[in-house]
């Protein structure tokens, strides 16, 4: 009998520890299906994008309950574009004329076709096309560019379809007037210093810190030449998402050059398809904790548009945004 009970009790003990591990892996297998991942597309290791996707990445997962959000480095602006449009990342980071083109599916994203891609914030301050050379270099306008060597941008960025349209609307052919160096800012600096490249452009923040630590290298001594002389030969090509921005005198250390400059904002973009409530939460965190942009030096900081701006915007912002907006200004 004694035996009859022990064996009643280890099968009752077995039952009840089974129906509890049952019953634990369906809480967790019911929690880990709510919960909600958004990648953003950022750029590579080191850039302002790559900063400003962990800081928006960092207010997700915070504010938004059962949302993780992560900051996945990419090659920059034109990949990220890719990685919306084919809906392998929720969110990406990209300037204006190349998303414009996106939109379109026309040059560098022919191949995909015209796609619904939506804004979600532009930020501030704008991002300006810098023209680097090193003073002496005998390079003092655009136009001495002719049977150089220049950095004009990585593939796969956004840097290389703006760089390559400045040159256009100053008559120098991409393929015959220099000789085109593709290459990210980190080795573009490096091989300025190492006179590889004879200038570079990039497109990014002011100040920043690779030009900042570029411009304090003994014996280096950097100038920034105009380009945005043609900027309404861009306008007429290519629509308006051009505007004029300027590198002020001694930004930047042992620099006492300044150069008129095209300039855009960064914009944060996603497929029309994403969920609607779930912008609207993005949006609505991001604009109630600006505080975790503004503390990182040298990134631009997303903001709002009003309604004006959403009707006007080149690339449509997507309806969360809208519906946000309109609460907002209501």
């Amino acid at each position: 009998m004694k035996k009859k009970n022990n064996e009643l009790a280890i099968t009752i003990y077995i039952f009840v520890t089974l129906v509890t591990f049952l019953l634990s892996f369906a809480g967790i297998a019911e929690a880990q299906k709510k919960q909600t991942r958004v990648t953003i597309a950022a750029g590579y290791v080191g850039s302002g994008n790559y900063i400003l996707g962990g800081a928006m990445a960092k207010v997700i997962s915070k504010e938004i309950p059962n949302v993780s959000a992560m900051a996945e480095a990419t090659t920059a602006g034109v990949d990220n574009l890719k990685l919306v449009m084919t809906r392998k990342s929720d969110l990406g980071y990209s300037l204006m004329d190349s998303a414009y083109d996106a939109l379109k599916g026309v040059g560098v994203f022919k191949s995909l076709g015209p796609t619904e891609l939506r804004t979600v914030f532009a930020s501030t301050p704008p991002y300006v096309a810098y023209l680097v050379t090193l003073d002496g270099s005998g390079i003092n306008s655009i136009y001495d560019l002719k049977g150089k060597r220049v950095g004009t941008g990585g593939p796969g960025s956004a840097t290389e379809v703006t760089t390559l349209r400045i040159l256009e609307s100053y008559g120098i052919d991409r393929d015959k007037d220099f000789k085109k160096e593709r290459i990210q800012a980190m080795q573009a600096c490096d091989a300025l210093k190492d006179k590889k490249v004879d200038a570079f452009f990039w497109i990014n923040p002011l100040p920043t810190a690779l030009i900042i630590d570029l411009a304090s290298t003994p014996g280096i001594k950097l100038k920034f030449l105009n380009n945005s002389e043609k900027i309404e030969m861009l306008w007429n090509k290519y629509g308006q998402v051009y505007a004029k921005g300027r590198i002020s005198r001694n930004i930047y250390p042992n620099i006492d050059s300044e150069a008129e400059v095209i300039a855009m904002p960064i914009y944060t973009y996603c497929h029309e398809k994403m969920d609607e409530l779930l912008v609207y939460n993005i949006v609505k965190a991001v604009d109630k904790n600006k505080a975790e942009f503004e503390i990182h030096k040298g990134i631009s900081v997303p903001i709002l548009p009003d309604l004006k701006e959403i009707e006007s915007s080149p690339v449509p912002y997507h309806p969360g945004v809208v519906k946000y907006c309109k609460e907002k200004n209501n």
